[in-house]
């Protein structure tokens, strides 16, 4: 058994609101209250140590020596790598 509901278009309409927006609510709306940030202070910037040890080791100040070349990308990489770590392909 079929069942066909007809809907008539006058019973679908709601009844507009009639909404303004003014200006100030749109301003008020979009406020950030503005808060002051306070930055520490550094002290003592020239006691740092450029040789100090990292969780990385010490820093690298000079270029190594012993570098080859990859034949895929020109990158100079370490002697002892097999695998290029720019491109990724074995030399």
């Amino acid at each position: 058994m079929l069942i066909h509901l007809i809907y008539n278009s006058q019973d679908l309409e709601v009844p507009k609101q009639k909404v303004s927006i003014t200006r100030e609510m749109v301003e008020q709306s979009t406020l950030v209250p503005q808060e002051e940030i306070k930055v520490p202070e550094l002290k003592n910037s020239e006691s740092y140590k450029s040789n100090e040890s990292t969780i990385f080791g010490k820093p690298q100040t000079k270029i190594d020596p012993e570098l080859k070349v990859c034949i895929h990308c020109n990158s100079k990489i370490k002697k002892m790598w097999s695998t290029c770590p720019i491109c990724g392909k074995n030399l």
